[in-house]
C-alpha cells in the first residue's frame, strides 16, 4: 500500500504498478555483462553458508535459544488419517522437566480441513494437521523422555488394514493394472515410436512429508 502521510491518502501497488513499469529514469543503472556473472546462469550456486556448515559453527532452527523458551516432541498416528484413541498424561506429568501434555486434534485445529480420495479411490484422507499427543518440557531431553514414557492408544481407522508397506504397494500395482489410477502427466505419443525391445519396470516409495527438521 502507498500511503500520502499528510493527506493520508493510499493507493494499492497494484493499481500504479503498471504505470510505474514504463517510466524512464534519467540515469539507468548499467547492468553487469555476462562475463561478470557471479550467481546467474549456475544451475547449482555454491552456499554461501558451506564453511559454516562444514565447520559446525551453522546455526540450524533446532540450535536456536530464546529467553523463557520451552520445547514441545508431538507423537503422531503412525497411520494416514487415523486419531488418538486414549494416553495417560499423569503417568508423565511428575517427570522432571515436564509442563504439559497437549492433544493434537485435527477437529480443532486452524485452517478448513480438506477431503481427498486417494489415487485408488479406496479411503478418504484429510489434508490438515494428523491427530496425535505432544509433551512440551523444559528440555529436549525431558521431552523425549517423557513421550517415550507416555502411554497411548491409536484408531487406526482404514489405514490399519494394510499389513505393511508391501500391502500398499500391492493396492496400487492393481490399480495400475486395471487402469484406474489417474495420468498425473502426458508427453509425447508411445504409440507413435518405432517397436524394438521393450523394458518394463516397477517402482514404488513410500509416502513422504516434504518437511524436513528445519
Amino acid at each position: 500500500m502507498l500511503i500520502h502521510r499528510p493527506t493520508g491518502r493510499t493507493l494499492r501497488f497494484g493499481e500504479v504498478a503498471a504505470e510505474a513499469a514504463n517510466i524512464l529514469v534519467y540515469n539507468e543503472p548499467d547492468l553487469k555483462s555476462q562475463d561478470e556473472w557471479t550467481l546467474l546462469g549456475k544451475a547449482s550456486p555454491p552456499k554461501l553458508t558451506a564453511p559454516e556448515i562444514s565447520n559446525g559453527t551453522a546455526v540450524y532452527g533446532i540450535d536456536v535459544k530464546v529467553p523463557g523458551m520451552v520445547h514441545a516432541l508431538l507423537k503422531q498416528c503412525p497411520v494416514h488419517g487415523g486419531k488418538l484413541k486414549s494416553h495417560d498424561a499423569k503417568a508423565v506429568l511428575g517427570m522432571p522437566g515436564v509442563r504439559a501434555v497437549v492433544v493434537v486434534d485435527p477437529a480443532k485445529t486452524r485452517g478448513t480441513p480438506k477431503a481427498f480420495a486417494n489415487p485408488i479411490g479406496q479411503a478418504m484422507f484429510l489434508t490438515t494437521t494428523q491427530s496425535g499427543v505432544a509433551v512440551i518440557a523444559d528440555h529436549y531431553w525431558q521431552a523425549k523422555k517423557a513421550l517415550e514414557a507416555l502411554p497411548v492408544e491409536w484408531d487406526l481407522g482404514p489405514g490399519g488394514r494394510f499389513a505393511d508397506e508391501k500391502a500398499v504397494y500391492a493396492q496400487g500395482i492393481a490399480a495400475l493394472d486395471k487402469g484406474k489410477a489417474p495420468v498425473v502427466c502426458a508427453r509425447g505419443d508411445i504409440h507413435a515410436v518405432k517397436r524394438g525391445k521393450i523394458l518394463e519396470a516397477t517402482y514404488a516409495t513410500p509416502w513422504c512429508e516434504n518437511a524436513a527438521m528445519e
